[in-house]
């Protein structure tokens, strides 16, 4: 609706929702605009930060469930790729 909230207003239809995640299941980010834990995508297919609608936001977003690990790596496009740092160490 063009407002900066990061939560949905109540008039705005909430599309997913789950409940908690597990105690042992770490997400952390690491994006661009660190101001606020923040991913959105503009009308045009790319990310934008919380600060500037028209800034790229790229970044990281690492889920460590015990000794696995897994990578969202999203790119200044808004192209989102996942990757394993044990098996693609350079890339990861």
């Amino acid at each position: 609706d063009g407002n900066t909230n990061l939560r949905p207003d109540a008039s705005e239809p909430v599309i997913f929702s789950h409940g908690p995640v597990t105690n042992r299941l770490s997400i952390t980010s690491n994006f661009t605009d660190d101001s606020s834990t923040y991913l959105a995508y503009a009308a045009t297919g790319r990310t934008r930060t919380n600060r500037n609608g028209q800034q790229p936001q790229a970044g990281t977003v690492t889920l460590k469930l015990g000794k696995q690990v897994r990578k969202i790596k999203i790119n200044f496009l808004g192209r989102a790729r996942t990757c394993n740092p044990s098996e693609e160490p350079q890339t990861c």
